[in-house]
């Protein structure tokens, strides 16, 4: 594969997404490695294949054909530059894609197209002023990522594209008027980053244009006019020539692609000489050296033209205006000059501001100044000025501020927003009247599309919240947790995460509980951007606050436990002898590591005597006096790791040695408070202890932890003694009386640890414990709820030991666990329509049959029937499915002979039937459900015939035929000797495997009815085997032959027809079926027999599928009989009582139409069009109605004036229907081509009919623009 590689690849391109995602990776690999041969066949074919697939509608696919493109762009620019500008249309369009992922990667790759060596941003720039491309598209995101490139040229390359841009300024400017939001966004950017680029010219040339309204334009200069306020060592503008001539830039951008060494490409950012610019010497002085970064003046010959203007990065460059802090700071000295003479100026000047402030009617733009003129005051108030009154006076400003904030101006809001954080970064918390005053005011504008005014108000309040430290701020963003504005929740932990790492510990304890709530809230909050920050919040709030973190991560379900742990897991530098052994270490939560003491948890260092029994796991060990005292502080789960040795040392010397934990030794604490701080953690509370308290405290602390290890010595000594072999764990559990902690919640605790070997250990105690059998009630009911909630475990090792002992749970404390059962048989049925795998099923069966043979049936019946009822619980219907079976089992085999005669006939029995029936029906889950329920009906008849007539005696008749039918079918079938003899050994199998019952009834026989039923059950479910595989049959020819051949044998047959034909469309869906040339005559006869006949038996859905299948694979065998294709699929559809055969006929007919000769189409559909028959008539028109929307403008021109009066004539028939399907085609028709070119054809229709279309044109329209934004 060294000469010809990239063909060989691009012979194994397929159709099927999955075979082209294996080639995609591989090209990918082999691009990325070798250059790619110049052979212009070879890389047509290459391009040809990308194209295909950027075209499909697999996003997968798209994306790595992106990824292939761009690799290989930059492996091989000098051979693919020039095809890839043939090729360009198909970028274009990607810009509109509606994955975000690709439209970045379309746009990435055309920048990098434009800035190759031999390519050059005003030859893309050019295709984008193409009409009907770039920045006429229809797609209003392809005018988005045009407009998006542009600005990147205006941003790197200004000197090279702005002839080009003069010529597109009005495209730009008529841009601003768009329909939809986000182009005139950006359009509006652009217009800005241009004119303050360019200067006056470009000003004067916007403003000549006469597009843009007056005050659009006007916002527009303000903006211009504020940047170059803001920014005041902008370099000067030079003389820029607005003569263009565009015929010989045209020519130079024409020049023949085939010789790009001919192209000069510019430098973009080197300096051009200063003796060739024209510089307005009165300005020179306000360059700033570091800020001028000038173009190279291009070297492509224009005429007259000779400039180099600088480049700078306005603050409109951003998305839509958006600001951040660096930029609030930038602006608090951008005020104009005061004079401050005397308290009682200032006391004037801020009474004046704020009157005008207050004044919603005054001019925004002297608002705008009175803003300033606030920072100004604060910032020329010299020594002089008394700071208590100016802290009153702006204090005064609080109501004036708000309302500035609540502005529906969006300069208004920023500088209020500037002069409000510039308040608090200058005087903290002695401005927290106006901080809790406009703090609801800037939560507010969060919400609002203006992204100026939603990124002040969202930067003021991070000021606030870094500023400003009290409960009442606190209050106000806590209301913001049930806020229904996502903004407002993400910008909630936003600033969450900033109170937890900046207010100190005396601010944040009254707020902690409600802290960790909200984060909690955050976590699982609907919006993934908002649950992302809450992670990130929940990361930090566990740096500061362990035990509360600990608390919430206990309180969220698996699935957010999971992803915390992998978040965490990586940045935790803690690496001890639990996460070694883990088989999941990655897992584990910082939490869990944070809350272990070092030498505790560091199995290399402390030795374990061996013993053959369980050891107590509560057991704290006495300590040296040098450790620290996080040594002894339990696990977040309550469970001590360390284990003593036998011969405890006696001095710092003999301590246990130093671990590799996140937990120094006392060896390393050199000071009091290096020592304080390991053992509490960094916080202000111990940055703020002298040396002496330092000592103070950590003699307290020593002396708490002699005294724990005192009381706790005896217990130590009984540990380490020589175990005994034989006791059991019990007697160990119970051999220390003046333990005060119950050892049965420490290991409950451990089996809910997050820990692997934790959790296992704990099961595997809890599991000894239970054999015991000298538990109390509390302690089976704390055993019983632990149980519950591990069998939602996604671990197949540690599930299959909590089954094994859930089981013995059960058969041993069944007595006890009556109110129990209902939730745990929830959680089984919930298991077993989750899991697969054989293990998994084998033992969660095994706990089935020990639920059904130690509970009483009655109370299991009742259990069941109200956990079905009980709208609470939503089962999946692999978990309703379990569950019938489950109540069919407990009818069959379980219920005793001596109860047959108790009544079944009870209020939830009754209700759990209609719940029944409710399932079956659901089209969702019906298919799968039926098997069980008729099984269901024949064991509830067998069990009691007069209570089963009594309750179905109240359910509709559908229902009750329904029953009565499945009964009669049984009773039928159970005659043939030959099933009754197949099923009597299943039965006998399944009896051998049945575990002894344990209560008292003896076990009823089979009667004659249950018999009848097994038998039955048996031939409708066992002897049917399911369809096997035919993938293998495509490459074997002759096997593949003998099985069509046989099929369509089958298909003669209405028994099997069918079968036949499921068989067949399965063989197609897995691409098995490749001997089209010699049997499509055959199929395609048999197809349009079996859609003529009027046998309702024959499922002709599947022929209609089949024959979707024969049209997309072999289109052309079906150009001679696309007539009678067309007439036998209509027919089909009229002749069917199926409500849902339309709907597959009209999937049909959109194949034909797009598959088959365009003339012939239009020939029969006119044909059908004259008939007066509506049903053929509506599919027909939506036919073409769909058909119109997927072929191409140029060929939907050459059909217009054919199928236009059709639809025109169907507008004015008398079927609603049928109008109906022809407003539609009319409106896809001037949607497609245009209504001048429809209007020779819709003057024949009255002014209402016309409205009604325009009405339908029109929001056809807005939605495809995306007025409403993504």
């Amino acid at each position: 594969m060294d000469s010809n590689w990239l063909h060989i690849l691009l012979q194994s391109n397929s159709a099927d997404p999955l075979e082209r995602l294996k080639l995609g990776e591989i090209l990918l690999n082999e691009v990325s490695q070798r250059k790619i041969s110049a052979h212009s066949k070879l890389v047509n074919d290459f391009l040809d294949v990308m194209t295909q697939w950027l075209s499909g509608s697999n996003f997968k696919v798209t994306q790595i054909g992106l990824e292939i493109l761009d690799s290989a762009l930059k492996f091989s620019p000098e051979v693919l530059a020039s095809y890839y500008f043939d090729r360009l249309n198909i970028l274009i369009e990607k810009m509109g894609d509606s994955k975000q992922t690709v439209r970045d990667m379309a746009i990435h790759l055309l920048l990098s197209l434009a800035y190759l060596e031999n390519s050059s941003p005003t030859i893309l720039l050019d295709r984008l002023t193409i009409p009907g491309t770039g920045f006429e598209h229809k797609q209003w995101l392809v005018k988005v990522g045009a407009i998006y490139i542009l600005k990147e040229f205006l941003n790197t390359s200004f000197a090279l594209v702005i002839h080009q841009t003069l010529q597109i300024i009005p495209q730009l400017c008529r841009l601003t008027n768009d329909p939809n939001v986000e182009v005139r966004d950006i359009s509006s950017s652009v217009i800005v980053d241009l004119m303050v680029y360019g200067g006056v010219p470009i000003v004067q040339k916007i403003q000549s244009t006469k597009i843009i309204n007056d005050q659009k334009m006007t916002i527009l200069m303000q903006k211009y006019q504020s940047t170059v306020a803001t920014r005041g060592d902008l370099p000067p503008k030079h003389s820029i020539q607005m003569d263009v001539q565009p015929q010989q830039r045209n020519a130079f951008i024409r020049r023949s692609l085939r010789s790009p060494a001919k192209i000069i490409y510019p430098s973009r950012l080197s300096t051009p000489p200063k003796n060739n610019l024209p510089i307005n010497p009165t300005t020179t002085s306000a360059i700033s050296p570091s800020r001028s970064r000038d173009m190279t003046r291009s070297t492509i010959n224009r005429p007259n033209t000779s400039m180099s203007v600088s480049r700078y990065r306005s603050s409109s460059s951003a998305p839509v205006s958006s600001v951040c802090q660096d930029d609030f700071r930038k602006a608090f000295n951008a005020v104009p000059k005061t004079t401050i003479y005397s308290n009682h100026d200032v006391l004037e000047k801020v009474e004046l501001a704020r009157n005008v402030l207050m004044n919603t009617n005054e001019d925004w733009s002297k608002r705008a100044n009175q803003l300033k003129l606030i920072r100004s005051i604060i910032l020329n108030s010299d020594d002089n000025i008394d700071r208590r009154i100016l802290i009153n006076s702006i204090n005064q400003l609080a109501d004036a501020l708000e309302i500035s904030i609540r502005d529906l101006r969006s300069q208004i809001v920023r500088e209020a927003s500037v002069t409000c954080s510039f308040i608090f970064e200058t005087f903290g918390n002695e401005a927290r009247n106006i901080a809790e005053t406009v703090l609801p005011a800037a939560l507010s504008q969060l919400a609002v599309s203006t992204k100026i005014m939603a990124t002040s108000a969202a930067t003021l309040t991070t000021f606030i919240v870094q500023k400003i430290h009290s409960r009442q701020i606190f209050s106000i963003l806590s209301e913001l947790s049930n806020s229904k504005s996502k903004e407002q929740r993400r910008q909630l932990l936003i600033l969450s995460e900033i109170i937890i790492s900046t207010w100190d510990i005396r601010s944040k304890q009254p707020i902690l509980k409600q802290l960790a709530n909200i984060i909690k809230n955050a976590i699982n909050d609907a919006d993934s951007e908002t649950r992302t920050n809450g992670r990130k919040a929940f990361q930090k709030f566990e740096t500061y606050h362990a035990e509360l973190a600990d608390q919430i991560f206990r309180e969220l379900d698996n699935s957010k436990q999971k992803m915390l742990r992998e978040g965490v897991a990586s940045s935790s530098s803690s690496i001890n002898s639990d996460r070694e052994n883990n088989s999941r270490p990655n897992n584990i939560s910082q939490k869990f590591l944070s809350q272990r003491s070092s030498s505790a948890i560091d199995a290399k260092q402390i030795t374990i005597p061996t013993q053959s029994v369980t050891q107590r796991p509560t057991v704290l060990s006495k300590l040296p006096k040098s450790s620290t005292f996080s040594t002894v502080k339990s696990s977040g789960y309550g469970q001590l790791k360390c284990r003593p040795q036998q011969n405890r040392p006696n001095s710092p010397s003999q301590s246990i040695p130093k671990s590799s934990s996140s937990s120094p030794s006392s060896s390393t604490i050199q000071t009091p408070i290096m020592r304080i701080a390991s053992n509490l953690g960094s916080s202000s509370f111990v940055a703020s202890l002298t040396v002496e308290q330092a000592n103070n405290l950590q003699f307290a602390m020593d002396k708490a932890k002699d005294e724990m290890n005192r009381d706790i010595e005896e217990d130590d000594d009984f540990l380490l003694a020589p175990p005994k072999s034989t006791p059991p764990p019990r007697t160990i559990l119970q051999s220390s009386p003046e333990s005060k902690i119950n050892p049965i919640e420490h290991i409950l605790k451990a089996c809910t640890s997050s820990s692997f070997n934790e959790k296992k250990d704990g099961i595997k105690q809890l599991s000894s414990v239970i054999l015991d059998q000298k538990l109390t009630d509390f302690e089976i009911r704390q055993i019983g709820d632990v149980l519950t909630r591990l069998l939602a475990e996604g671990n197949t090792t540690i599930l299959i030991q909590i089954l094994e002992t859930l089981s013995s749970f059960i058969k041993i404390y069944h007595k006890n666990l009556e109110g129990w059962m209902k939730l745990a048989l929830g959680k089984l049925f919930a298991k077993m329509g989750a899991e697969a795998l054989p293990n998994i099923k084998y033992a969660l069966n095994q706990t089935q049959k020990a639920f059904l043979i130690s509970f009483e049936p009655w109370l299991q019946l009742k259990s069941v029937c109200q956990f079905m009822c009980d709208p609470i619980n939503l089962l999946v219907p692999k978990s309703r499915l379990a569950l019938l079976e489950y109540l069919c089992l407990l009818f069959e085999d379980i219920w005793p002979e001596d109860d047959c005669n108790n009544s079944i006939d009870a209020g939830f029995t009754r209700l759990a039937i209609r719940k029944m029936f409710a399932w079956m029906f659901d089209q969702r889950s019906g298919p799968i459900l039926m098997p069980a329920c008729e099984r269901l009906i024949c064991a509830m008849f067998a069990l009691n015939a007069a209570d089963f007539t009594m309750i179905f005696n109240d359910l509709s008749p559908e229902c009750r035929d329904w029953a009565y039918r499945i009964l009669q079918l049984n009773g039928q079938k159970s005659v043939e000797k030959e099933k009754e003899q197949l099923c009597n050994n299943n039965d006998k199998s399944y009896n051998e495997e049945t575990i002894p019952i344990r209560y008292d009834s003896p076990v009823r026989t089979d009667s004659p009815i249950r018999q009848q039923y097994s038998n039955n059950n048996c031939n409708n479910y066992q002897i049917e085997t399911p369809r096997r595989s035919t993938a293998h049959l495509a490459n074997n020819i002759a096997e593949q032959s003998n099985y069509i051949r046989t099929q369509l044998e089958n298909m003669r047959n209405l028994s099997t027809i069918n079968e036949s034909m499921t068989n067949l469309h399965a063989m197609m869906c897995e691409g098995a079926f490749t001997l089209w040339n010699q049997y499509f005559d055959e199929l395609l006869d048999s197809i349009y027999q079996i859609l003529s006949t009027n046998d309702n038996t024959i499922r002709k859905k599947t022929a209609l599928r089949i024959l979707m299948k024969m049209c997309n694979a072999q289109a052309s065998k079906l150009f001679d009989s696309t007539e009678i294709a067309i007439s036998k699929v209509l027919q089909a559809a009229v002749s069917s009582d199926d409500s849902t055969m339309s709907i597959a006929a009209e999937d049909c007919l959109r194949t034909l139409a797009t598959h088959l000769p365009l003339i012939k189409i239009i020939s029969i559909s006119r044909k059908i069009l004259g008939q007066d028959d509506d049903l053929r008539s509506t599919l027909i028109l939506k036919m073409l109605t769909r058909m119109f929307q997927e072929i191409d403008v140029d060929e939907l021109s050459l059909i217009v004036d054919d199928v236009a009066p059709c639809f025109v004539e169907a507008y004015e028939s008398r079927s609603s229907s049928v109008r109906k399907c022809a407003v539609f085609g009319l409106v896809a028709l001037v949607q497609r081509i245009g209504m001048p070119r429809m209007e020779p054809h819709l003057k024949t229709l009255n002014s209402s009919k016309l409205n009604l279309i325009d009405l339908y044109v029109g929001r056809a329209k807005s939605s495809e623009s995306g007025s409403s934004g993504y």
